[in-house]
């Protein structure tokens, strides 16, 4: 199990904080984890991002900079942003046990990432659309709120803790990220035909649809399957 936490990916979005970063590094490697991904990062090769990442510099000297998030997560299959906020837009959120688990069971044949935002202002709407589940930590006072080394530190516990108790699955093919998007373009095109209207733009519903669909953990047979229950309604060209 312990081996999965290998694979997954931690992604800090414009951290102005070299401190933050050395402190992310160092949690990351006490509970197991080793990839590090920054996107825009403030310079952190020097001075207090080593100093708080005692003991695990390796994790700095191997982190890879990207200049958009979209190249920070064009290899990843399953993303969960980090969010201390909540909205309509943003959609349901869980917790952090409650991710741990599926985070595992998609790491066993999938890539997998955690976005983490800026300390400022965090991940904005548009950052969290593009994620799969989105992860609250539950706390007693909304301030003082947790910080973002705190915070990793938190998801990351949840999901080593995670390790102990979460068995591999049978060897199921998991739905790969590429089999959605056919499949989201059918359900929004039947359902605009029977006369559904969204509340919201088109994209934002799909985007929703997405989510929702990512959250069943559907199976490269499922998705099959449901293609077949539409082809029944509105066969494919």
């Amino acid at each position: 199990m312990l081996k999965r936490l290998d694979q997954l990916i931690a992604i800090l979005v414009e951290p102005r904080t070299a401190g933050n970063i050395g402190a992310v590094a160092r949690a990351m490697k006490t509970m197991g984890l080793s990839r590090l991904r920054l996107v825009s990062p403030v310079p952190y090769q020097q001075g207090e991002a080593r100093w708080l990442a005692h003991g695990s510099t390796d994790i700095l000297d191997q982190a890879q900079s990207f200049t958009t998030l979209a190249e920070a997560v064009h290899d990843v299959d399953f993303i969960v942003a980090a969010s201390g906020r909540e909205g309509e837009k943003r959609g349901p959120t869980l917790t952090p046990e409650e991710v741990a688990p599926r985070l595992l069971r998609h790491l066993e044949t999938h890539s997998a990432a955690i976005l983490f935002g800026r300390e400022d202002n965090g991940l904005t709407n548009d950052e969290i659309a593009i994620s799969h589940a989105v992860i609250k930590i539950p706390a007693a006072t909304r301030y003082p709120s947790l910080n973002l080394a705190q915070a990793a530190m938190v998801i990351f516990y949840e999901i080593y803790i995670a390790t102990q108790s979460v068995p591999p699955s049978k060897n199921v093919e998991k739905a790969e990220s590429t089999f959605f998007e056919p499949l989201i373009q059918r359900v929004a095109v039947a359902m605009e035909n029977a006369g559904f209207q969204s509340r919201v733009t088109p994209a934002t519903f799909r985007t929703s649809l997405r989510r929702a669909l990512e959250r069943s953990n559907l199976s490269a047979n499922d998705i099959k399957t449901i293609h077949k229950a539409l082809d029944l309604l509105s066969p494919r060209k």
